[in-house]
């Protein structure tokens, strides 16, 4: 199995931690966050990863290589001009022809149970299913509203100026079928929630909601950073 693992942010609210360090390196309990990703995604079976890159690429590539002291596959796709969120699939069109994981180079999920999502994604025949954790705290998430089927009808993609109707916050850990790569662009920027997923949804296509009250949360800023930290090294 085949995960994508967006590499390729600078990590602006983390500096002056990321002054030196792409996003996806900066360390959790000893370790880069991206290692963190591809040891998770290996006990359940997944064996060849993709990462695209932009900021500091040699960070990356210079600790992994191809992966082979992991025990993994690696291949990577360097971009001059950033592809978003998923313009960035393009860069591996040809690889991912079946079901693939989507994990968020700043997300940190580090005992969460990707089979039980799978189980979840496999009885909704869905082809886009994202986890959701209800958060009251803060407006920098993509919201969204779904049905009591779970299936997303609507994304408040950030920023915001007010809080949308929904406390639902989408966490981008996506379990994707290639069918998608159809609704995306062959070429140029594309994001996920502001482009692809709002298309998805006018042609109800079957993306749904994964509840969840497992940990995941992303060290996008200094003081989340610092919360986890605090958290899983003490």
């Amino acid at each position: 199995m085949i995960a994508v693992l967006p590499a390729a942010g600078e990590g602006i609210r983390l500096r002056p931690i990321t002054n030196k360090l792409p996003k996806a390196m900066v360390p959790v309990g000893g370790k880069p966050i991206l290692l963190h990703h591809i040891e998770n995604l290996k006990k359940i079976g997944v064996d060849t990863f993709c990462i695209n890159l932009h900021y500091l690429p040699e960070a990356i590539t210079d600790f992994f290589g191809n992966g082979a002291k992991f025990g993994v596959k690696i291949h990577y796709a360097y971009e001059k001009k950033l592809l978003g969120t998923a313009g960035l699939l393009n860069n591996f069109r040809s690889m991912l022809k079946s079901r693939f994981w989507f994990i968020a180079s700043d997300s940190f999920l580090p005992n969460f149970d990707y089979e039980k999502m799978e189980e979840f994604h496999q009885a909704k025949k869905s082809i886009l299913t994202i986890p959701m954790i209800e958060r009251l705290d803060r407006l920098d998430c993509d919201f969204v509203e779904v049905d009591r089927n779970s299936k997303i009808v609507k994304i408040y993609p950030k920023p915001h100026q007010v809080r949308p109707p929904t406390n639902l916050d989408t966490c981008m850990d996506y379990l994707v079928e290639p069918e998608i790569l159809f609704y995306l662009p062959n070429k140029g920027a594309f994001d996920f929630a502001h482009e692809l997923i709002p298309k998805m949804i006018v042609k109800k296509l079957p993306v749904f909601g994964y509840k969840t009250n497992e940990f995941i949360e992303d060290i996008g800023t200094i003081e989340r950073y610092q919360m986890i930290k605090d958290q899983f090294e003490s």
